[in-house]
């Protein structure tokens, strides 16, 4: 039981930390072009990451 709870602990603990840091990352092209995709886009409008705003839909 008490392994389980840790386990299941642990499994959650690994996957905030790696939404943490795909959250964090800006993609460019090899001409310095954003395009990262929208859905990662919008995460970061929210929150306020890489200069994005809600206010700017373009950001």
């Amino acid at each position: 039981m008490e392994q389980a709870k840790l386990r299941e602990e642990y499994i959650e603990g690994y996957r905030r930390s790696v939404r943490h840091h795909i959250e964090g990352i800006k993609i460019v092209d090899e001409e310095g072009n954003d395009v990262t995709p929208e859905k990662l886009r919008q995460v970061q409008r929210e929150k306020g990451l890489h200069g994005r705003s809600l206010d700017d839909p373009n950001s």
